[in-house]
């Protein structure tokens, strides 16, 4: 990775290249640390960054607001940037579409209440049962029994 920008920080960009290590797919992986997300941690002035953001920093300058560092390689920890571009959240979300990486979750993948329960409770709820009463015997929370009963979720059961 080389550098463009003469007003860097010739340390913070030391640091950074000391943490990748190229893989067989070209990508640089960040060794340092992971967030949750799979994206490298990288501290730079007192505050945690986004290493690929480090990385597009140090070698094109400041990231224009409103515009994200999106990968083409689609490797969270890749820090190659020649593997990333500037884009919006709709070009992420276009690119994640196009690639079918998307995860659609409704009803079960997102509940622990089953389909078969939820329909139990629609038909108890029409019977006179409270929502406090099958919370407690569904192992939920009245509120969630008053969304059931309002549509706002499982609407489509």
């Amino acid at each position: 990775m080389e550098a463009t920008l003469s007003t860097y920080d010739e340390q913070a960009f030391s640091r950074l290249c000391d943490k990748l290590i190229e893989v067989e797919s070209g990508c640089y992986e960040y060794q340092g640390a992971i967030v949750d997300g799979g994206y490298g941690f990288f501290w730079y002035k007192n505050q945690n960054k986004y290493a690929h953001r480090m990385a597009w920093f140090f070698c094109h300058g400041e990231i224009p607001a409103g515009l994200n560092v999106l990968h083409t390689c689609d490797n969270r920890r890749c820090c190659n940037v020649d593997h990333l571009f500037l884009g919006t959240s709709q070009d992420n979300t276009d690119d994640m579409i196009a690639k079918g990486r998307q995860v659609i979750t409704y009803g079960e993948a997102r509940s622990k209440l089953k389909e078969e329960a939820v329909r139990s409770i629609k038909q108890e709820l029409k019977t006179g049962a409270t929502s406090t009463q099958l919370a407690h015997k569904y192992g939920t929370t009245p509120r969630n029994i008053r969304w059931i009963r309002n549509g706002v979720t499982w609407g489509h059961i």
